[in-house]
């Protein structure tokens, strides 16, 4: 039997209806994802700007560095938790590394399950269109075996086909708008995290 004998014969047995099912498995699998990293990214939410105002106006006024850092280490903001690790390291260079190496850490937090989210984002769209191919198959087969069949019969085999392809756009709408949500922000923090750092390491110049 030829490749596509054994794929047509495959089609016709299964049909669309565990595709239906994926989509519908991999829409649950992106909500919760969202869910769970808006958890996540909220834990550190607040205003940078003013952070910084206050971070500035505590250092010139002479604030022992042991207070600074309990203040920061006290703010939810992931810039501020970098902060506290430099104004708490002895020297410049330790104050460089540990900063370095908690935005890595915090960059990982908050880039998990995101590799996920955006392969979803990025593929349900085609699990739907297999279905509708796979139903688009169902139909043209039905028709090509038998005389007395109404169109009517194959259109309405043909419209439920799409439905895959349109329930695979409205799962994927979510995960790519969440996606490119959550890695502007992670973008954002990292370059707000790199003018902390900058500006940490200057304070240890002078």
């Amino acid at each position: 039997m030829k490749i596509t004998e054994k794929f047509l014969q495959w089609a016709l047995d299964w049909g669309a209806e565990w595709v239906m099912v994926l989509i519908v498995g991999c829409s649950f699998i992106s909500w919760f994802i969202i869910l769970e990293r808006l958890i996540i990214f909220s834990k550190w939410r607040g205003s940078f700007s003013i952070f910084m105002e206050d971070l500035l106006r505590r250092i010139q006024s002479g604030e022992p560095r042991e207070t600074i850092a309990a203040w920061c280490a006290g703010s939810p903001l992931m810039e501020a938790k970098i902060a506290a690790v430099g104004l708490e390291s002895v020297d410049e260079k330790s104050a460089s590394e540990g900063m370095q190496g908690t935005l890595i850490l915090m960059r990982n937090q908050l880039l998990q399950r995101l590799t996920i989210l955006g392969t979803l984002g990025n593929n349900i769209p085609f699990v739907g269109l297999l279905g509708t191919i796979i139903g688009v198959i169902q139909a043209f087969h039905a028709l090509s075996t038998t005389t007395s069949m109404n169109p009517n019969v194959i259109m309405a085999s043909i419209s439920e086909a799409l439905v895959a392809t349109g329930v695979a756009l409205l799962a994927t709408l979510p995960s790519v708008v969440m996606y490119n949500y959550f890695y502007r922000v992670l973008q954002s923090r990292s370059h707000n995290s790199q003018t902390v750092m900058h500006f940490i390491i200057k304070s240890w110049k002078n």
